[in-house]
């Protein structure tokens, strides 16, 4: 398959998966019914999804530190928000106001903005090369 094939098909999956995370399981009114624990559960799954997603997308890239690039920043965010969460649910020491910048970190992920941050600069190296 074709890289630039691939791009948009990512971006299709990565995009359709974060309208249903914000859908089914957002912060809005419509999901006060479900429970914590499904709605931490359901952002994590999309987080897989959106990373999974991505790695595919750049698995075969010429550049392959564009795939390095997106597996580690989307582990390394992983890592902080359940690291954070567990500190939350087992202390309960962190303030509102810094959980609410770790649900902030977490919806960036969950949206195509990384994705198409890196595409962008693929498009920027590939411009340099030539």
């Amino acid at each position: 398959m074709r890289q630039q094939t691939k791009f948009w098909l990512a971006l299709l999956v990565i995009t359709t998966v974060c309208y249903f995370d914000f859908y089914l399981f957002g912060e809005g009114y419509s999901v006060r019914n479900v429970s914590a624990i499904i709605r931490q559960g359901g952002h994590l799954a999309t987080l897989l999804v959106v990373m999974s997603s991505g790695y595919l997308a750049w698995k075969h890239h010429p550049m392959q530190w564009l795939k390095k690039l997106w597996m580690y920043s989307y582990i390394a965010g992983i890592i902080f928000i359940v690291t954070i969460g567990g500190i939350k649910t087992f202390t309960g020491i962190l303030g509102e106001d810094f959980l609410e910048w770790v649900t902030t970190v977490r919806q960036f992920f969950c949206t195509p903005l990384p994705y198409l941050l890196v595409y962008m600069l693929s498009l920027i190296a590939k411009q340099r090369e030539n």
